[in-house]
């Protein structure tokens, strides 16, 4: 089926920093299909002018204004995006609505991780917003695992607690695997 889940990752080797993104049109059908191509052409154009160097920010805003431009107010998107440079111990982090990213330091128990929400705005809605940044602690042996906010919805059977635990035992799965080897399974799917 159409969609509007997305995600990508790139690597700037001048900078020696990595850029990856995560977003989820609502909706389904070409609509959203058409604003998450949308997403995509938008931030490879941003990626084009500016690489790793290019605020997190003003890629946020410029795909905010495209999807309004393009959206007309009609469809909306959550979406996260990470800055991390090789040797530090941070990932600066931009949401627009969107759910961090959970951050697991080496050997830590993943169903002791913890849930951080924060209200932000959504794309697509208006033609200004505000952007939610951060930087995170990422020591050296940890592991981030970012995901598509879809995962807390599906059957209404399901509470919000058991969706939880069900990504805590996914992330569980991952912590501690080869990040390469990670990146090559993600890409095949």
């Amino acid at each position: 089926g159409v969609a509007g889940d997305w995600f990508v990752h790139r690597y700037d080797e001048n900078a020696k920093t990595t850029i990856l993104a995560v977003a989820d049109v609502t909706g389904h059908g070409p609509g959203a299909a058409l604003l998450t191509a949308v997403i995509a052409t938008v931030f490879e154009e941003c990626w084009r002018d500016g690489g790793a160097t290019m605020p997190l920010r003003e890629i946020l805003l410029r795909i905010n204004r495209s999807m309004y431009f393009f959206g007309n107010g009609t469809h909306c998107a959550t979406m996260l995006i990470a800055k991390f440079k090789v040797g530090s111990d941070k990932m600066e982090i931009c949401s627009a609505g969107h759910e961090f990213p959970f951050v697991l330091k080496d050997g830590q128990d993943a169903r002791k991780m913890v849930f951080r929400l924060k209200p932000s705005a959504i794309l697509g809605m208006t033609q200004s917003i505000d952007i939610y940044s951060k930087d995170l602690e990422l020591p050296v042996g940890g592991t981030a695992v970012f995901y598509s906010d879809g995962l807390f919805i599906g059957d209404e059977s399901t509470t919000e607690t058991r969706r939880r635990a069900a990504i805590k035992r996914h992330v569980a799965t991952l912590a501690g695997r080869d990040p390469r080897t990670l990146v090559r399974e993600t890409e095949r799917f």
